[in-house]
């Protein structure tokens, strides 16, 4: 039975940035939410980490890249995959938090992960110099293909992130499609624009509610106005206790009436690195099971879920 498409009410956005405070929270517990766009520089965790002047931005953004295991002593040339964190998150939370490099560590790929601040990854409707889209879209692909050694074609790109950076996966693959062709978006926050949202950091990214700002980073009309054969593939994941699950589930329903190419999987668990761990590995198998890359050894992955739908 079809699931109807619903608006979403101010209840669901309350209870978002409830879940996203208490993530944060709990990875570091005496953590306080940054302000918007104001994030102290972390200390690296990876062994790659590079900044660079954003021309979108005017000021340079920092970002960690996961080389691959031969990449000094090859001449190869690789796919990327970019990897957005979520809110009042950085460039590090991939690598500390879940067993991304462990993953990654048998396959040709470059995995880059960029500091988003808490950007909702948009052209910013309150200050105009904040073009945080722009920025991921445009300057820091022209940065890593300048910088590495990568097959700078569509075919080879990606993009994923988690609920913030679902939200701005999800975005980067509908409004520019020509750029990537796999999309992964876990646990997204796939936002309406016809609602007020609680976040301060939303109301910066997004403007009021019915403005152009917002219509033009709806999720929903984007996904039913485009043309799907033109779109990447997007795999969709949930925890199956988390309350962006309904959102999500309404988004899959969309692209499944509008013939867009996807996957949907859910795994046990909240709004949580848990459920966020668990989808990276399935992307990366998706990847390599599709010979959209190859690996160098045998890759050692998680069980996979029982709950797909596709």
């Amino acid at each position: 039975m079809k699931r109807k498409i619903w608006r979403h009410s101010c209840l669901a956005f309350v209870l978002f940035a409830s879940l996203q405070l208490a993530a944060a929270q709990a990875s570091s517990p005496a953590a306080k939410p940054k302000e918007p766009n104001a994030h102290p520089h972390p200390a690296p965790v990876c062994a790659d980490h590079d900044t660079f002047h954003s021309a979108a931005l005017d000021r340079e953004m920092a970002y960690c890249v996961l080389l691959p295991a031969n990449y000094n002593s090859s001449q190869e040339k690789y796919a990327v995959l970019y990897l957005l964190h979520g809110l009042f998150g950085d460039e590090n939370d991939w690598l500390a938090k879940t067993k991304l490099a462990t993953y990654a560590s048998a396959l040709k790929l470059i995995i880059v992960m960029p500091e988003g601040d808490d950007s909702w990854y948009t052209n910013s409707a309150a200050d105009p110099r904040n073009r945080y889209e722009d920025y991921i879209a445009t300057d820091l692909i022209r940065e890593i293909e300048s910088h590495y050694r990568v097959n700078a074609s569509r075919d080879d790109r990606f993009i994923a992130g988690l609920s913030m950076g679902g939200y701005g996966a999800l975005k980067m693959g509908l409004k520019h499609p020509q750029r990537f062709s796999v999309v992964g978006a876990f646990s997204a926050a796939a936002l309406t624009a016809e609602t007020n949202r609680p976040l301060q950091t939303v109301s910066l990214a997004f403007g009021a509610a019915g403005t152009a700002a917002q219509a033009a980073n709806n999720l929903y009309p984007l996904a039913a106005k485009a043309a799907a054969k033109d779109l990447p593939y997007f795999m969709l994941t949930c925890g199956t206790a988390d309350r962006l699950r309904s959102d999500d589930l309404q988004m899959a329903d969309l692209m499944r009436l509008v013939g867009i190419k996807y996957e949907y999987e859910e795994f046990p668990g909240d709004h949580e690195w848990l459920v966020w761990d668990r989808s990276v590995a399935m992307l990366l198998q998706y990847l390599r099971s599709s010979q959209r890359i190859p690996e160098a050894a045998a890759a050692v992955f998680p069980a996979p879920s029982k709950h797909r739908q596709t």
